[in-house]
């Protein structure tokens, strides 16, 4: 096993392979073109064989071997969408986050302007794409769409947060919208007025919910399965307000639920037979960017650089990239997993148009 870095002007690639490694990938060709090409990249997944890149020159798809931009208004069949590749030299307002899912390719908006927003999925054995309409109920004008989730049946849920409501703490809370029909619309849940969701998903065909409640100056965040308050597990309690709770999942194996503690990791873990514990790594808790679970191990980024911890056995590995200073984390920094690569997008620091850029760690 070896390490090979590769640094350029906007685009970094992190590599780590073995001897064999020789020829260009389908990977590097995707990181060779966002480099020579300028393009600001914002998500990046991997669906129908082929990789999908959100940029605010367009949708991009690569399929091995040819490049083509899209950009989507409403329903038809994918080629309708297609755009002239000089898009390039023109940004489009929507910013989106893409999820693939078997059959289907999800393109969702970052942000929400207004009480009503679309959002588009591509179905590969129809070729054809569908809109769907988002409806806000909230107090908040300006929301983010912080996730989609795949729920019962593999039924898409979105994970949505008012912006700069008033008189609200600071702190994400979420409203969850299922879509119904053509339609996202907010779901209810048993809970008090006391209770902000802090983070939602599903793990072995049941629904968690991360609850934060506030009682004075203390504040209690706990799980709750399947929306029945009885069995709730507490996670942690005091004084200290959980700003962001993030949970991720892996297959039907892994639940992982992390949360800050004295400016540290928080983790809980949970396997498929519903067995837990807590535990409190000495990693300095950062916020600012998506984890990637795999497995047992945990993986976020650090600095510029990508943090290896495994809950397993308690440990933890930490590759630096200390020689190139120009790269930092900022909210939105995103990493995830596609194809046995980690792909890690993050700003280029003191660049004006904050253009997101890329590393890919290979996972073996």
């Amino acid at each position: 096993m070896k390490y090979i870095f590769y640094f350029f002007e906007v685009i970094i690639l992190f590599v780590i392979v073995d001897s064999s490694f020789s020829q260009e990938n389908q990977e590097e060709s995707v990181v060779n073109y966002l480099k020579n090409n300028g393009l600001r990249v914002h998500d990046i997944a991997y669906c129908s064989s082929s990789y999908w890149i959100s940029t605010q020159n367009g949708i991009v798809r690569y399929d091995g071997t040819l490049f083509t931009y899209f950009s989507f208004n409403e329903s038809g069949p994918l080629s309708s969408f297609t755009i002239n590749d000089k898009s390039k030299d023109t940004l489009f307002a929507d910013i989106y986050n893409l999820y693939s899912s078997k059959d289907e390719l999800w393109i969702v908006p970052q942000y929400i302007i207004g009480y009503e927003s679309k959002l588009y999925t591509y179905k590969i054995s129809s070729d054809y794409v569908y809109q769907y309409t988002i409806n806000i109920d909230s107090n908040a004008s300006y929301c983010n769409i912080d996730k989609l989730i795949f729920g019962k049946n593999d039924s898409p849920v979105l994970l949505i947060r008012g912006l700069h409501i008033k008189g609200t703490l600071d702190i994400k809370q979420y409203d969850v919208y299922e879509l119904i029909g053509d339609k996202f619309c907010k779901k209810s849940f048993n809970k008090t007025s006391n209770e902000w969701i802090s983070s939602y998903l599903f793990f072995n065909k049941r629904e968690y919910t991360v609850y934060q409640e506030i009682l004075g100056g203390d504040c209690i965040l706990k799980l709750r399965i399947d929306d029945n308050k009885e069995n709730d597990i507490i996670l942690s309690e005091g004084n200290e307000k959980y700003i962001n709770v993030n949970s991720f999942s892996y297959k039907d194996s892994t639940l992982l639920i992390i949360f800050p503690k004295n400016k540290k990791f928080a983790f809980f873990f949970m396997n498929d037979k519903s067995e837990f514990k807590i535990q409190e790594p000495i990693i300095d808790y950062r916020d600012e960017c998506e984890g990637c679970l795999i497995g047992s191990k945990f993986y976020n980024l650090y600095i510029v650089g990508l943090i290896e911890y495994d809950i397993s056995s308690e440990s933890f590995n930490k590759y630096d990239m200390k020689e190139n200073s120009d790269y930092d984390i900022f909210n939105g920094t995103k990493i995830k997993m596609i194809k046995n690569n980690l792909w890690c997008l993050f700003h280029k620091r003191f660049e004006s148009n904050m253009n997101f850029n890329v590393f890919l760690y290979k996972y073996y």
